[in-house]
């Protein structure tokens, strides 16, 4: 998917209307400026920067050849140097160009008619641009630092998803992106093989609400996960259930507030590792972290 640069547009149309409303017996010094305009902004429309064309192309191909004729002919000497005619130059083919301008216009502007162009609406508080580009930025600074970019990816996808009201898509990505951070809180407890063996997100939170002691997760974190699982994760994989915009929303609600305490409970475990470090010279007691690699090390 790309994003139609819409200004171009308008500075297409202003380069084409310069051209199309010139004298067609001026001098050929004072077409330099208004056809090399045009013959710029052509390039760039068939490169791509206004989007695909369809019966356009055609007269594009021809009215940029023309354009180029023009500026070798007239304003490039015998090794392609600028040079500058002498005012009072003239050149027939400036009408012809002329002519050409007037009827690029004419099929573009059909051209643009039959293109899909749509305007996506904001989804609740969250900027469109936004979750389009950079959904990962509703999430907190910790989520954003101690997370991989798989998972970030996911969440970016959830959020364009529900920009471009794709709500049953954007509540899939956005599991999937809470599933994994799920996976990689359980792997601060549990070794990585015992985690990749369980299969379901119930045997997942199970095995999270195992963990005894003072490392045990906090409860209302358990609780969101459950919540996720049961509420949207566990109805949408049957293919008759669909979210339905404002239910996709809400999930991804959910994914952010998910996503950003996990990252803060992982945070808050290195933060309590390097205290706990210091803590062995000043006599502190040691925290959650340092006490479960005490106890592994043994």
């Amino acid at each position: 998917m790309k994003s139609v640069n819409l200004p171009f547009f308008v500075e297409l149309g202003e380069a084409i209307h310069r051209v199309t409303s010139l004298n067609r017996n001026i001098d050929v010094p004072e077409a330099f400026i208004p056809f090399y305009d045009l013959k710029i902004k052509l390039q760039q429309l068939k490169r791509g920067s206004g989007g695909p064309l369809k019966s356009a192309n055609h007269d594009l191909d021809g009215l940029i050849k023309e354009l180029d004729a023009f500026d070798h002919r007239n304003f490039r000497d015998a090794d392609g140097n600028f040079k500058f005619p002498e005012k009072g130059t003239q050149d027939y083919t400036i009408g012809s160009i002329i002519s050409s301008s007037e009827r690029l216009k004419t099929v573009l502007i059909a051209d643009l008619r039959t293109s899909s162009a749509f305007h996506v609406t904001n989804s609740g508080i969250f900027d469109t641009n936004s979750l389009v580009n950079s959904a990962r930025n509703s999430l907190s600074e910790q989520a954003l630092s101690v997370f991989g970019e798989d998972i970030l990816q996911e969440f970016d996808a959830s959020g364009k998803c529900l920009a471009f009201s794709l709500p049953t898509a954007s509540g899939f990505h956005a599991m999937r992106a809470a599933e994994r951070v799920l996976k990689k809180y359980l792997m601060k407890f549990k070794n990585e093989a015992e985690v990749r063996k369980l299969k379901t997100w119930h045997a997942l939170i199970a095995k999270l609400e195992s963990v005894e002691g003072e490392m045990k997760p906090p409860s209302e974190l358990i609780s969101l996960f459950k919540q996720i699982k049961d509420v949207y994760r566990n109805p949408i994989i049957h293919p008759d259930r669909n979210l339905s915009p404002d239910e996709a929303l809400i999930l991804f609600h959910s994914a952010i507030a998910a996503l950003s305490r996990c990252a803060c409970e992982m945070e808050r475990d290195v933060d309590g590792l390097a205290k706990n470090s210091l803590g062995k010279i000043f006599g502190i007691p040691p925290g959650p972290l340092e006490a479960r690699l005490a106890k592994e090390t043994k």
